[in-house]
C-alpha cells in the first residue's frame, strides 16, 4: 500500500516495471470516510520592509490562473473556487496518471486537513516516531498516541 500520487506511478514504471504491471489504484482508505488534504500556505511577514510588494506577489501567485498553470506542471491541486471543475481534473484520457489525478481531485470534495496547524516540525517528528514504533509492534497504537501527546505537551510548554 502506498498513499502516493501519480508521480509515484512514473517511478514504479521505470524502477519496478513488474510492480507497475500489478499496481492497483483505489480511493484512500480512512477510518473517517474523509481523505487527508495536505495544504500549503503562502504568508507575508508583518514586519516586512516590502509588505505591499509581497502582498501583491502573494495575490498573483494564488490567483486562479497561476494556480492552474502550476497544477499542470507539478502534482498539486489549485484551491480557488471552481478550479477542480476544469476538465484537467474531471476528464480521463485512459492513462493511469490521469486516472489518479481525476480520482484524487474528486476525493478532495470531502477531504479534511488532519494536521493541526499548531504542530511544529518537532511535534510532527515525535508523532511519526511514535507511529513507527506502533507499526513495528514495539508499542500499542494507544501507547503511541499517548506518548505523542505527552511529547507534544512537553514541547508546547517549552515554547510558552
Amino acid at each position: 500500500m502506498n498513499p502516493g500520487s501519480a508521480l509515484d506511478l512514473a517511478t514504479f514504471k521505470k524502477q519496478a516495471p513488474s510492480l507497475y504491471e500489478n499496481i492497483g489504484i483505489t480511493d484512500q482508505i480512512t477510518s473517517t470516510g474523509h481523505v487527508n488534504m495536505y495544504v500549503m500556505g503562502l504568508m507575508v511577514n508583518a514586519q516586512s520592509d516590502r509588505k505591499p510588494a509581497a502582498v501583491a506577489f502573494a495575490h498573483h501567485v494564488t490567483a486562479a490562473r497561476q494556480q492552474m498553470s502550476f497544477a499542470k506542471k507539478v502534482a498539486v491541486f489549485p484551491s480557488t473556487a471552481g478550479s477542480l471543475d476544469d476538465p484537467y481534473f474531471t476528464e480521463e484520457d485512459g492513462t493511469d496518471v490521469t486516472r489518479v489525478r481525476v480520482a484524487a481531485a474528486k476525493s478532495l470534495k470531502n477531504a479534511v486537513n488532519y494536521t493541526p496547524v499548531l504542530f511544529s516540525e518537532q511535534m510532527k517528528t515525535e508523532l511519526r516516531n511514535q507511529v513507527a514504533k506502533a507499526l513495528q509492534g514495539r508499542q500499542s497504537p494507544k501507547e503511541a498516541l499517548d506518548n505523542a501527546v505527552k511529547a507534544c505537551d512537553r514541547l508546547l510548554r517549552q515554547q510558552g
